[in-house]
């Protein structure tokens, strides 16, 4: 098992503790913090990386079947975590592109404190054609939940996936959706600084 703190150290000062990524520039908030979405079993790093804001996901215990999940964007042993002073280990990474948007769940919350029925309708539809595309796929889609399908800016539900871009039928022709922010190291939620 792994811990946050190890992640945050590493990826802080980054120089010389990955294999192929070179130097990681995590984001910040407007308060310095690092930007980052932890769950259960990982944590997702908001990250600039060669001029783009990317995401990296840092799992925080050992998982099976990655490559498997995530094929090419997975990047086995790319980070190095100390796990003493004097001793550590190599992790895998999943390299994937940041999605900016709000999860289900805050939108739906949203939209039923405004009492907004007709986006709660909208969302209610694009969900069923969610759900029967992924009981139809024969991928993983790991930690399939609320919290953790995105609505995109444009109105798309992004589930957690092995990389595949949003097909056209969970797409909204329009949305006037909040960015999702990413939580920072106190847990609070911020707009992080571009």
């Amino acid at each position: 098992m792994f811990t946050l703190r190890q992640y945050l150290l590493a990826l802080l000062d980054s120089r010389g503790l990955t294999r192929t990524l070179g130097e990681i520039d995590v984001c910040r908030d407007e308060q310095g913090r690092p930007c980052f979405s932890a769950g259960n079993s990982a944590a997702v790093f908001r990250i600039r990386l060669g001029g783009r804001i990317r995401s990296l996901r840092c799992y925080l215990r050992p998982m099976r079947h990655l490559k498997e999940i995530y094929g090419q964007r997975l990047l086995e042993k790319e980070l190095y975590l100390h796990t003493s002073p004097e001793t550590g280990v190599w992790v895998d990474t999943v390299l994937g592109d940041w999605i900016e948007g709000s999860t289900l769940h805050e939108t739906v919350a949203q939209a039923a404190a405004l009492r907004d029925r007709e986006s709660l309708q909208i969302l209610v539809r694009l969900f069923d054609r969610l759900a029967l595309a992924l009981v139809t796929d024969d991928r993983a889609h790991g930690d399939l939940k609320p919290e953790t399908i995105i609505v995109g800016d444009d109105g798309t539900l992004c589930p957690p996936s092995p990389g595949r871009s949003a097909p056209n039928w969970a797409r909204r022709p329009t949305s006037t959706r909040p960015a999702r922010r990413p939580t920072s190291t106190n847990g609070s939620t911020t707009t992080p600084r571009r």
